[in-house]
């Protein structure tokens, strides 16, 4: 196919229950004719791979196959799928790039059509994303929008609130060709923190408020099956934030004060839950980060 208007990653590992329907609400995008599909599978051990082969011979997709045995960045000492996103990244061809794990889909079939009119209408918007439910196993789905305020969005509130409510909800506009992540992309556990803020080294952020797909809350989830302290969560933001001037490049000196004020925020509401749960050595932690 000629250049792609838009790169859809899809990240797959272990989703044998629900790949299919992310896969179809993918192909039944207004513009998917306009999109090439990069499926990386992640070794699944599963019926993952017998299930997107089925999709692989679309003209428009594309299906990488992490070999048996292949080395994986392990993070607070689990192996994750940190190199699998690196390397679909490192694939993609077209102007805009966007991200699907294999358990999430989307519910609005002009979503794609919807970010990329934003964008188009906005050369200096880098990031573009909207709000989404959360589907929980009961079947019950419920409003995730972070951003609930009437006031307009500014790219500080990613910065220092995190409002980015899901990876199924962002529209990057392609920086990656030849891309050198930052050391802390090989071990921060909120990657996807991490490719927000990056993406505001290359513009401003722009927000869509409706809500277009669904994060669903399982027990395999990458993010939903975690178990992490509420300290540990809020000292990985210090961290992030730490590491916001390679992140950001010549554009850090715009954010500098609002970083300086987030890591304040963060390790004051870290101290007050170690204090609360008389968690000494927590709260030295705290102190020291």
């Amino acid at each position: 196919m000629t250049t792609p208007l838009v790169s859809v990653c899809v990240l797959t590992y272990n989703h044998e229950k629900y790949v299919e329907q992310a896969l179809d609400s993918i192909f039944s995008q207004s513009i998917v004719d306009q999109c090439e599909v990069i499926i990386g599978e992640d070794n699944s051990t599963d019926n993952t791979l017998a299930l997107v082969r089925k999709y692989e011979n679309r003209s428009n997709v594309r299906l990488f196959v992490t070999p048996p045995g292949a080395e994986k960045i392990v993070i607070r000492g689990k192996p994750t799928g940190r190199r699998n996103l690196i390397d679909c990244l490192s694939r993609v061809r077209g102007k805009y790039v966007i991200l699907l794990e294999g358990d999430d889909y989307w519910i609005d079939d002009t979503k794609l059509a919807k970010q990329v009119a934003m964008m188009e209408a906005n050369p200096d918007c880098a990031i573009c994303f909207h709000d989404n439910y959360r589907l929980y196993e009961d079947g019950s789905l419920r409003d995730y929008d972070n951003f609930k305020s009437d006031r307009e969005m500014t790219d500080r509130d990613i910065l220092l609130r995190h409002v980015v409510p899901h990876t199924s909800t962002v529209m990057f506009r392609n920086h990656y060709d030849g891309i050198e992540w930052p050391t802390i992309m090989m071990d921060a556990e909120i990657g996807d923190w991490l490719l927000f803020i990056h993406a505001l080294a290359h513009g401003s952020s722009c927000y869509l408020r409706e809500k277009m797909s669904v994060y669903r809350i399982h027990p395999l989830g990458i993010w939903s099956g975690r178990s992490v302290s509420p300290i540990d969560t809020l000292l990985e933001y210090v961290r992030i934030l730490r590491a916001a001037a390679e992140l950001l490049g010549e554009r850090y000196g715009v954010y500098q004060k609002d970083i300086a004020k987030g890591m304040r925020m963060f390790k004051l509401r870290a101290l007050k839950k170690a204090i609360a749960a008389r968690q000494w050595r927590s709260l030295v932690r705290v102190v020291a980060a």
